[in-house]
């Protein structure tokens, strides 16, 4: 600019361009408590999407989304969250099938129908924080580096991630595909001996990343992503996604693009929800029967007392998920 070199930080990176440049977050330590570093920067989890079941509240606590259900709702809060079915006194019958309490004693117990109790091991105070009541993980920022969260456990995502031949590294949560020298082509599809007339750009051999197209001029190198690939081109592109993880909770990887699971998963008549990548069939409210293939009106062959359903059948309503 006006004869003179000026330098400014990269975007999406911080700091003093004459001293250095660094992302907003590299570790979930540099965000606020109630956040966590997600993609480098720092975010609430709980705005991610559905990292959390139907019904259920998220909340981030030490970096961390934790769900439990609402007050008066119980459930798995990782998939849905039902209401507590009150107890229904029919005539002189007062069973309680709470007490005694059938439930661990750090357990808590849910009356659902007059004679089906439920035991919620993770209903009580601080539950949401304990170990033993959410999963190894809920978003990659809980997960090392070299590991990302698959079906909420801390896995490594290289293997199924890359094409024939091709190799792969994991580089924060993301599997990073290469082909080995002298291997060319896609490596996310597959790796070939190159053509007796390849002849790669010398720049890109020495300091571009995999996927990437390197441009000298005057001295200068610049790497840059291929056409429909993303990144940074000084360490590697890949597509839009990979994996689950790398699209929101309420998407799915599906032919390397982010996209709504729920599109043809449910049956005629059923809702859907995406839960963590993953679709939620359910009938609506007074609506019964399979929902990966219909659901029709309910009408049941006996009267019903109350909101409780038939008393001796523990199955209406259903205890169990969707």
């Amino acid at each position: 600019m006006g004869g003179r070199a000026v330098c400014s930080c990269l975007p999406d990176t911080l700091g003093d361009p004459h001293t250095g440049c660094r992302p907003e977050c590299v570790l979930n330590s540099d965000c606020a408590p109630n956040q966590a570093c997600v993609r480098q920067h720092c975010v609430d989890p709980c705005t991610l999407g559905n990292v959390c079941g139907l019904g259920a509240i998220c909340s981030c606590r030490d970096h961390t989304a934790s769900c439990v259900c609402h007050e008066g709702f119980t459930g798995d809060p990782f998939i849905q969250c039902i209401p507590i079915q009150p107890v229904v006194v029919v005539g002189t019958n007062t069973s309680l099938p709470c007490q005694p309490s059938p439930c661990d004693p750090h357990a808590t117990c849910n009356v659902y129908s007059p004679t089906v109790a439920m035991c919620d091991p993770c209903g009580g105070p601080g539950a949401a924080y304990s170990p033993a009541c959410y999963p190894e993980c809920l978003t990659d920022s809980d997960c090392p580096f070299d590991r990302a969260c698959l079906g909420h456990a801390c896995r490594d995502p290289c293997p199924g991630s890359c094409g024939v031949n091709a190799q792969c590294a994991v580089w924060h949560h993301h599997p990073i595909c290469a082909c080995p020298h002298p291997l060319v082509g896609n490596p996310f599809e597959h790796c070939l001996p190159p053509a007796p007339d390849y002849h790669p750009p010398p720049c890109q051999l020495a300091q571009c990343g995999p996927n990437t197209d390197c441009h000298e001029s005057h001295g200068m190198v610049t790497c840059v992503c291929r056409p429909g690939t993303f990144g940074n081109p000084y360490v590697g592109c890949r597509p839009e996604c990979v994996l689950n993880s790398d699209c929101a909770a309420k998407q799915a990887c599906i032919n390397n693009r982010c996209m709504d699971p729920c599109v043809g998963a449910c049956g005629v008549g059923s809702h859907c929800q995406a839960v963590n990548h993953v679709p939620v069939c359910y009938c609506p409210q007074d609506f019964t029967g399979d929902p990966f293939v219909s659901c029709y009106p309910f009408k049941p062959d006996y009267p019903i007392i109350g909101d409780m359903g038939h008393p001796g059948n523990p199955c209406d309503p259903s205890p169990c998920g969707p």
